[in-house]
């Protein structure tokens, strides 16, 4: 079996993103609106959560699927810390996730999967300047859709690493700005 290079899968999954976000462009006439109030856009600040201890900015895409389902496909950039360093390092981390959003009013549950690519000085020696990618992880969360004449969004979730690997789970939560 041939081994994947880490640099590979992630130029991977990332041209994955884009193609998704680019067909989803070309049929947007086709794919049925969640409502009139309804933004595709959202960028927030967050801590915790996609963030474990630390905080950063994510972006989020919404993909209509029905009236009461959309896809969430997100990236964002941050730092982070860890429980057993006392704080004393705070490496650059960056969550890629993706989920369902399902019900139909501005009140939304959402399922879905995070995976942070992290310097490794998050997990070894912090000199060390290659990056890597942790465990998968997944979350719960509940979100608060703008309404047509306000555009503040919030969002909370509890995300859930293998036991393994951090046997906590994790509360964050957002605010921001949708368009």
């Amino acid at each position: 079996m041939n081994k994947v290079n880490k640099g590979d899968l992630i130029g991977k999954i990332l041209s994955l993103l884009f193609l998704l976000c680019t067909l989803t462009e070309v049929r947007a006439q086709v794919i049925p609106s969640l409502d009139s109030s309804t933004f595709r856009n959202v960028i927030y600040a967050e801590l915790g959560g996609r963030f474990l201890l630390g905080g950063g900015v994510q972006y989020e895409r919404a993909l209509a699927l029905t009236k009461s389902c959309s896809l969430l496909l997100g990236v964002g950039v941050g730092s982070s810390s860890r429980l057993d360093r006392a704080f004393a390092n705070w490496p650059i981390i960056v969550p890629i996730s993706g989920a369902l959003s399902l019900g139909r009013r501005r009140g939304r549950w959402e399922v879905g999967f995070s995976r942070l690519l992290v310097k490794k000085a998050f997990y070894e020696d912090p000199n060390d300047e290659i990056y890597g990618i942790l465990p998968m992880a997944g979350y719960l969360g509940y979100r608060q859709l703008p309404s047509p004449t306000r555009r503040l969004f919030f969002k909370i979730d509890l995300l859930v690493y293998p036991s393994a690997f951090y046997p906590l789970p994790f509360l964050g939560g957002g605010v921001g700005y949708a368009f």
